[in-house]
């Protein structure tokens, strides 16, 4: 009998020294309309007039698109100027420009994927700008409620020249529980952690190695159960970079006969799809909102879900 199998696999990407908290305090405004100060996330659609006659009606609950501009002063330390600063935007909609001290430094022609935006080069000492700008003018783009503007989180993250750019977690087996990690960085040697709640329960040195999980807790829909990794980057004795994230456990295995096995167990998928704006908050994606949505739809007995 044929199988398929898929691993557990989480890539993590912009590898931080420090990420900060970039959501507080912007200036946010669109033409004709005085600029106001709003905290991110932030949906710029659902505050506006409706309109019959807008081309996408009823999709977008009648309310008008536009161009939209959020724009934010940070103070930059000298030392910045020697290291690696990226923007990291979960998402904007639609069609973005990202714009530093008057220059262009990213953007995408999209509404549902991160844009990561490099400064590197385009900083100074002191005061700084950032501007973006969202724009959703021709509404034709969606065939449900879209919102615009940066409707998730954005995070600073500042780190050496020389970091972990990527670092991937594959399950290679359950029984016994053996993972795979791989880690893309600039000059200097790697040793990779992973931690049970804080306790050190597998260890090596290196870019591409394999780790024994001894007494595994797997991962399941009925127990998620997460492990954390870390990945330092060493200079001799020196860190140059730290990067550590969580990931879990889970064996996933298609055939004919039994449908999904997850570890080995076979599981119905009970699931749903859900889209990315809730409802009279508009498009804007609030953890507490996310968390509520989820919880809800787990006490119905789903244990899945297709997201927008």
């Amino acid at each position: 009998m044929r199988h398929l199998f898929i691993s557990l696999a989480l890539l993590i990407a912009a590898a931080a020294l420090s990420a900060q908290d970039f959501n507080k305090g912007w200036t946010f405004w669109y033409e004709g309309h005085d600029k106001r100060t709003v905290d991110l996330p932030h949906d710029a659609m659902i505050h506006r007039e409706r309109d019959a006659s807008v081309p996408s009606g009823a999709s977008v609950a009648f309310f008008k698109g536009g161009r939209y501009y959020y724009e934010k002063v940070f103070e930059v330390p000298r030392d910045w100027l020697e290291k690696h600063v990226v923007f990291d935007f979960e998402s904007i909609y639609m069609n973005s420009e990202v714009y530093i001290n008057g220059q262009k430094a990213g953007g995408i022609h999209y509404g549902y994927l991160p844009v990561k935006v490099c400064a590197d080069g385009l900083l100074k000492a002191g005061k700084n700008t950032i501007l973006v700008v969202a724009d959703n003018s021709a509404l034709e783009d969606s065939r449900w409620y879209s919102g615009t503007g940066i409707y998730r989180p954005v995070h600073l993250r500042v780190t050496g020249k020389e970091h972990v750019s990527s670092v991937r977690v594959t399950t290679l087996s359950h029984n016994p529980a053996r993972i795979r990690v791989t880690s893309t960085h600039g000059k200097g040697e790697t040793e990779v952690r992973v931690l049970d709640k804080g306790r050190v329960v597998a260890r090596a040195k290196g870019d591409d190695v394999v780790l024994p999980i001894p007494d595994a807790k797997l991962w399941s829909d009925t127990n998620p159960y997460l492990y954390t990794v870390e990945v330092k980057l060493k200079k001799g004795s020196k860190t140059l970079d730290t990067y550590t994230d969580t990931f879990g456990i889970r064996t996933l295995e298609w055939n004919a006969a039994h449908g999904l096995l997850v570890n080995g167990k076979e599981t119905k998928l009970r699931g749903g799809c859900i889209h990315a704006d809730n409802g009279i908050l508009g498009m804007a994606e609030y953890e507490d909102a996310a968390i509520r949505k989820i919880r809800i739809l787990k006490s119905y007995g789903f244990n899945a879900i297709r997201s927008a």
